[in-house]
């Protein structure tokens, strides 16, 4: 039970956050906040894995990322359909870092991204902070063929690992028991990066990953996911309690990389597209959505699909989600009308580092863009789209 001295504590930190979180009560990143200090608010009567599962999963608002599930040092949760459980509730030892690594909560939402960033990310031009923008595309054709757009993110990841920049990836790939289910996966070479490239359009729980490379004591590691799960990495690394496993994934993490979202699909409602548009997802080698659906069959057909009827099966976590450019990673990559190239923008440091070192070395090709080229206009435009997009209900009520 938490002394008295600790309920104000933490009461007092909630509320400056909140208080300069709503300077400007109109600013959508303090409405989003507004959201979580209540929520907060449940922490100091409650158990930290009760307030993951009533006051996040039980809201609906829980994106899913499993930050609370690679933190936990004792192993309280399951993860099951795309969401904590606290299973063993037996094991709680009560050091709410499951509740401090939470981006739902934005109990860290002051400090966070001055942690993540850094004074590269000089400009904001709508896409989120950022240091340089260009085009880019692999230079191998094995890459390429097995990519998405540019094939960049791939191409990045083949390279530090045989450059021993990095000893794993976090990345996420399908399992063969279903058609197109995607899963979390920690890869250790090359030829297991190209097995899992190519984008998932339904929600792989990459963050899961991390766990297996603390548990098997991974030096240097890169993670790959969509802004969710970079926002649920940040926290990882930032986690106010000073126990081993928040400070590992600070220390080990050398680089992330994130995909531009605007929201992913249940896996059932995708099956139930594919049935509405009389596609065998069995026969389906690759999926891409650029203003429609694009469907890449085994035998290299190309399967052109209207996008309107799939926006059904959106994952009502997802409606929540106010960042379109994955902001806080070090790298963010995404294809939007650039035929074959990926825009690719180097938000850190440590980001800049890698990507000079895949250019110089002939691994990746590249070329100015300008902030007035249409793709550029584009990623603008879905980034406000997506930070004005109003939040939907919450499932319960508060009482505080």
């Amino acid at each position: 039970m938490r002394s008295t001295q600790e309920i104000l504590k933490k009461l007092e930190r909630i509320e400056r956050q909140y208080l300069l979180s709503m300077r400007n009560a109109e600013d959508q990143k303090a409405v989003s906040y507004y959201y979580g200090w209540h929520h907060a608010l449940e922490w100091v009567r409650k158990r930290g894995d009760q307030v993951i599962v009533d006051e996040v999963v039980g809201t609906g608002r829980c994106s899913g990322c499993a930050a609370c599930v690679a933190i936990c040092p004792t192993n309280v949760f399951d993860y099951v359909e795309d969401r904590p459980i606290n299973t063993r509730l037996n094991l709680c030892i009560d050091c709410d870092l499951c509740v401090e690594s939470c981006p739902e909560l934005h109990l860290s939402d002051v400090d966070v991204e001055m942690k993540s960033l850094d004074s590269f990310a000089a400009y904001d031009n709508g896409f989120g902070r950022y240091g340089a923008v260009y085009l880019t595309r692999s230079t191998r054709e094995d890459i390429l063929k097995k990519s998405q757009d540019g094939g960049t993110v791939s191409a990045l990841l083949v390279h530090c690992l045989e450059k021993k920049l990095i000893d794993a990836a976090v990345v996420s790939t399908t399992t063969p028991e279903k058609p197109l289910y995607p899963v979390a996966k920690l890869v250790f070479s090359a030829e297991e990066v190209l097995e899992c490239a190519g984008s998932r359009y339904t929600y792989a729980p990459n963050l899961l990953a991390l766990r297996e490379a603390y548990e098997r004591g991974v030096e240097k590691l890169a993670v790959v996911g969509v802004p969710c799960q970079i926002d649920g990495l940040r926290y990882l690394q930032h986690s106010t309690p000073d126990i081993e496993v928040a400070k590992w994934y600070e220390k080990h993490v050398v680089f992330s990389i994130g995909l531009f979202c605007s929201e992913v699909f249940t896996y059932q409602g995708l099956m139930k597209y594919f049935e509405e548009v009389n596609v065998n997802p069995l026969e389906v080698d690759k999926l891409n959505i650029k203003g429609k659906v694009i469907i890449t069959l085994k035998n290299g057909q190309e399967v052109i699909k209207p996008l309107k009827q799939l926006h059904k099966y959106e994952r009502p976590a997802c409606r929540f989600c106010k960042d379109y450019a994955a902001e806080l990673a070090d790298i963010a990559c995404g294809g939007l009308a650039t035929k074959g190239w990926t825009i690719t923008v180097i938000r850190t440091r440590p980001g800049l580092s890698i990507f000079e070192n895949a250019v110089n070395t002939g691994v990746l090709e590249m070329k100015p863009i300008s902030l007035e080229d249409e793709p550029m206009k584009l990623l603008r435009k879905l980034c406000q789209n997506k930070r004005e997009r109003p939040n939907p209900p919450l499932k319960t009520l508060f009482n505080v």
